[in-house]
């Protein structure tokens, strides 16, 4: 399947982003994961991407980022957060 200039564009930046070392994966319009196993399967292998875009040239790319919470539990002598 040959990709339009925008598909193009978009499998670009998720290679790019990927080289960078951000997990990418590919997502609908509704921005909900559209690969079999949602941002689990999110990766940054070229490869990998390049068959996800090919497969569904119509999907947006997702960047799956990762947030660390501290929550100490006042009850048992932590802090409020």
């Amino acid at each position: 399947m040959k990709l339009n200039k925008w598909q193009e564009q978009k499998l670009n930046a998720a290679v790019d982003y990927a080289d960078k070392g951000w997990k990418v994966l590919p997502v609908g319009l509704n921005k909900k994961p559209i690969n079999y196993n949602g941002s689990i399967g999110a990766t940054t292998n070229a490869t990998e991407i390049v068959k996800w875009w090919m497969d569904k040239p119509f999907a947006n790319v997702g960047v799956v980022s990762m947030t660390s919470f501290l929550d100490g539990d006042s009850a048992f002598g932590g802090q409020v957060s």
